[in-house]
């Protein structure tokens, strides 16, 4: 820090400094993340072996996808790289607007659950929590990854068709596709409606009651 004293506390000579060495150190702790500049909110940064990623007042798109060696984070269009060793949780908070999540599956399986607003990835040696989003999207890998869906309150619509089932109702929509087993729990309440597509590519297992259309 030293390299600052030449430099007016403030001045843009003295941030610009500041912004290289907090790079630097994150770059070196294998974060590739930008990092925010001094007195900005950071979206998108590492604590320990854990990844948060914040959404803005706005509408916001995350997508996570797991890998060997880095793992990947995409916050509204900014990819962000994690060594895949060094993070055990990722965690996104959509906050206000309406939000999207995508969560791709990768070479090992993965167990995916999903409610209304949140959802679970459980992968090899990481764990992916999602909270405050609208709409989310869970894609199988090749790993045979399994996924459950859990109704609200209010009235929900399942379809099932091919490699696809979509939970869903007025304030939210769960999707999975390319998944070797979904299990379908209805028990929050409300008259929930079934609509199934035969033949499926996936083993779907429905608790619960519902209304077949």
């Amino acid at each position: 820090l030293l390299a600052t004293s030449t430099y007016p506390v403030g001045s843009e000579q003295w941030r610009a400094v500041i912004r290289r060495i907090i790079a630097d150190a994150e770059k070196n702790a294998g974060n590739t993340a930008d990092a925010a500049p001094p007195g900005v909110a950071q979206q998108v940064f590492q604590q320990g072996n854990t990844v948060t990623v914040r959404g803005t007042n706005g509408n916001d798109t995350f997508e996570f996808s797991p890998g060997t060696t880095r793992h990947t984070v995409v916050l509204n269009g900014e990819r962000h790289q994690f060594d895949a060793g060094a993070i055990e949780t990722v965690v996104f908070d959509g906050g206000l607007g309406s939000d999207s999540a995508k969560l791709n599956g990768g070479p090992a399986k993965q167990l995916v659950e999903l409610q209304p607003m949140s959802a679970t990835v459980q992968g090899d040696g990481y764990k992916v929590n999602v909270y405050g989003t609208e709409n989310i999207t869970a894609i199988g890998g090749t790993g045979g990854d399994e996924a459950v869906l859990r109704d609200s309150p209010a009235k929900d619509l399942l379809q099932a068709e091919k490699d696809y089932a979509r939970l869903a109702a007025y304030f939210y929509a769960n999707e999975v596709s390319n998944m070797a087993r979904v299990r379908v729990i209805f028990g929050a309440g409300g008259r929930d409606t079934l609509k199934r597509k035969d033949p499926l590519d996936y083993v779907l297992e429905t608790e619960g009651d519902w209304l077949t259309v």
